[in-house]
């Protein structure tokens, strides 16, 4: 399996949204404690604004997944489009901003990847086990310590 950190960044009109950035941090986070190597995908239409953005970030790599069907954002495209990418280059995890965007495509992409699926993480952290992923829960009164499981066992 792959140490890829893929880091899905979200863009409109070439300009990525802001939350793409700490995302981004995220996904170099995840790179120094596990070993592994952060690489930005930006989905849509000419986005080489948004890919150039990403460029200048602390990321070995650059994908874009550029096409018109990508100009305007639907799920069914861009599930698509992340499905067939990650099923041919296998990362070892995705990172997605925390968007409304994201929130409508993320549990459909999860299920169609047969992978496990953590929302709305707020930190990170190791232990002997590996990677620990912190959330709220109870509307933010609590915290929650997560290791998923593949979500094929």
């Amino acid at each position: 399996m792959s140490n890829t950190i893929w880091v899905v960044a979200q863009q409109r009109d070439g300009k990525l949204h802001k939350m793409s950035f700490e995302a981004v941090k995220a996904g170099q986070d995840l790179a120094q404690m596990t070993g592994g190597t952060v690489e930005a995908v930006v989905l849509g239409s000419q986005v080489s604004g948004a890919a150039g953005e990403l460029a200048a970030l602390d990321v070995a790599t650059v994908r874009t997944l550029d096409h018109e069907a990508l100009a305007e954002y639907t799920p069914g495209a861009y599930i698509g489009a992340l499905d067939a990418a990650v099923s041919q280059l296998g990362p070892a995890y995705l990172v997605l901003p925390h968007t409304y965007q994201t929130v409508d495509f993320a549990p459909r992409l999860a299920k169609r990847l047969g992978a496990a699926l953590v929302p709305e993480v707020i930190g990170l952290e190791s232990d002997a086990e590996g990677p620990v992923w912190r959330r709220p829960v109870m509307s933010g009164k609590l915290e929650a310590r997560v290791r998923p499981r593949n979500a094929e066992t």
